[in-house]
């Protein structure tokens, strides 16, 4: 049983666990922005270090990529599972 099931069921598993992971990711980042000192969630903690005068561009793209750089990395190692679980049984196959 395990050598018939488990084949069909991992690709829906993957996606299951990329989604899982991106909603636990901005779960946790929204937590974690509003337990600073300024509570402010991801998107408006990026523009926040944007003041008057000079934007410290550096400072914009390490918010980012501290933000987006996870969830990127996790759905790349699982692009090939997401693809196949979000097409499984889209396309008859013969």
């Amino acid at each position: 049983m395990q050598k018939t099931v488990l084949p069909l069921v991992l690709p829906g598993m993957a996606t299951t666990a990329v989604f899982v992971f991106l909603n636990a990711w901005n779960e946790y980042a929204f937590g974690y922005f509003l337990s600073g000192l300024e509570p402010l969630t991801a998107p408006p903690s990026i523009t926040a270090v944007i003041g008057g005068g000079s934007i410290p561009w550096n400072a914009v793209a390490a918010k980012a990529m501290v933000f987006l750089l996870p969830a990127a990395v996790f759905t790349f190692l699982m692009r090939n599972h997401l693809l196949r679980g979000m097409t499984f049984g889209a396309i008859k196959g013969r």
